[in-house]
């Protein structure tokens, strides 16, 4: 495909084009080749390399500007080839090819944990998404005359967070006769029970604990700020302080390891649990690609970058190279 460069008349020149060459990092540079068709404009904002600009038309004065709104589709210009102040003379460029700035998203890890005789007393690192389950899995109750523990490993610098979807336990006025405890520690030896507002206490403060509240019922002002999960979401939002008084809720535990102990007595058995838990920053993964020919939208909730999601409908241009790594991607416009 030839395109006319406006300043020389002459063919713009698209052999060899190749992203792998032509991609620039955006963090660390403030220009990039010109590959096709560019303007300049007096940017009347402060702009940056990779970002897409619109028209600006403020007193008769056509300038570009960085969307503030969403524009319409015959506002957009082009891909911002350096990066200016406001005042400053931005280059532009409206056909061809150039490193947009788009937020990368990776490759997921995630592992499913079931609690049972295999799992217990074992120590499982952390995934992005460890989903972590009763023995009976989604479907199923736990069993009965269980007796099992488990730790999590967030790895050196990083929190474990807990999101908690659903839980019921065997649980009665006086007594909680299945029970799942927490202890977290940043050593992985020194343990110490959790504080939560919506968690009861045990009458005994050590793993696993008894079937007796630290009070005389379970809404008790001393069996609440604990570390033992209540007989079901219900009884947990009554008890306070879960977030928005909605699950799923979040557990931010600030502990690298977590502990977790099961016990359950031979009768009743209930539904057991479903949360998920996570580091409280992601561990690194593999930029996920983009399909060359995507179309990139503008990105309705950050208007210097652009997306696959078609929310605005703005369309801006098309993938070029599947590469998407560094907050960036490689289009044609």
């Amino acid at each position: 495909m030839n395109l006319v460069n406006t300043a020389t008349n002459e063919p713009v020149d698209h052999t060899n084009i190749n992203g792998v060459s032509k991609k620039v990092n955006l963090g660390s540079v403030t220009t990039q080749d010109t590959i096709g068709d560019a303007v300049t404009f007096t940017s009347s904002s402060a702009i940056s390399i990779g970002q897409p600009v619109i028209y600006n038309y403020d007193s008769g004065i056509v300038t570009a500007i960085t969307a503030g709104s969403l524009p319409s589709q015959h506002e957009i210009i082009g891909i911002a080839l350096e990066t200016v102040n406001s005042g400053e003379t931005v280059s532009i460029l409206t056909k061809g090819f150039a490193t947009a700035r788009r937020d990368s998203t990776f490759q997921s890890s995630s592992e499913t944990v079931l609690l049972n005789n295999t799992t217990n007393g074992t120590t499982r690192n952390l995934t992005n998404a460890t989903t972590f389950l009763d023995s009976g899995n989604i479907n199923s109750s736990y069993s009965g005359s269980q007796n099992y523990s488990i730790t999590f490993d967030a790895q050196a610098g990083k929190t474990t967070k807990i999101t908690v979807t659903d839980f019921e336990f065997e649980h009665a006025t006086y007594s909680m006769y299945d029970r799942l405890g927490i202890q977290g520690s940043n050593n992985g030896s020194s343990f110490s029970n959790l504080s939560v507002e919506w968690l009861h206490r045990s009458a005994t403060s050590t793993p696993t604990y008894s079937n007796s509240f630290a009070g005389s019922s379970w809404n008790s002002n001393s069996s609440n700020e604990g570390y033992i999960f209540p007989k079901d979401t219900v009884r947990a939002i009554l008890m306070g302080g879960v977030p928005n008084n909605s699950f799923p809720a979040d557990i931010d535990t600030g502990y690298r390891y977590i502990k977790f102990y099961f016990i359950s007595d031979g009768s009743v058995n209930k539904a057991g649990w479903n949360m998920t838990l996570a580091p409280n920053t992601p561990y690194s993964t593999n930029a996920e690609t983009v399909a060359e020919g995507t179309t990139l939208y503008l990105d309705n909730s950050d208007y210097t970058k652009l997306t696959t999601d078609d929310t605005s409908q703005i369309v801006v241009g098309y993938c070029a190279y599947n590469n998407a790594e560094n907050d960036s991607i490689f289009i044609r416009i």
